[in-house]
């Protein structure tokens, strides 16, 4: 036998022992979703429940503070429950008409709200069966949908105070 055919044969049984070692071990398990990490989430979000309902939290509050800043009533348990079955590309409005320059600053605000809502409903996606993550998709829903109301009626004042 010549040394090709030696170093050629030891090649070939050095590949199929890999093989059969990866093989052995069977699939391998992913902690996430495919591409999660660059879909727009944070990278710094572990997938840990704990993890998520914080990041949650953290844009509730963010909607919370677009919605004063609005002066766009936010939404009650009774708005949120109708929004939590409508999907979110038909929550969020695109006006028949370009928004009038008096209304920049709420059309600013709806959107802000509108990308919140969505990233809270992606979150919440990924806790099954949590009622808690759960409604604040619903709620953010409903937030979304009142602000881009608002916006693209031209209803850009503030209501009027009782």
């Amino acid at each position: 036998m010549s040394a090709s055919s030696i170093t050629a044969a030891l090649a070939t049984a050095v590949l199929a022992a890999a093989l059969l070692a990866c093989a052995a071990r069977g699939p391998s398990k992913l902690t996430s979703a495919p591409g999660a990490a660059d879909a727009g989430s944070d990278p710094a979000l572990t997938g840990r429940p704990a993890d998520l309902r914080a990041r949650i939290a953290e844009l509730d509050d963010a909607i919370a503070r677009d919605l004063d800043a609005a002066a766009v009533e936010r939404p009650d348990a009774a708005a949120a429950a109708a929004a939590a079955a409508t999907p979110m590309a038909e929550v969020r409005r695109t006006c028949p008409h370009v928004p009038s320059d008096r209304c920049t600053d709420l059309c600013r605000l709806s959107a802000s709200i509108c990308d919140a809502a969505a990233q809270i409903c992606d979150l919440a996606a990924e806790l099954p069966g949590d009622a808690w993550a759960e409604e604040r998709c619903a709620a953010a829903k409903a937030a979304c949908a009142r602000a881009s109301e608002r916006c693209c009626a031209g209803a850009c004042a503030p209501p009027p105070l009782p």
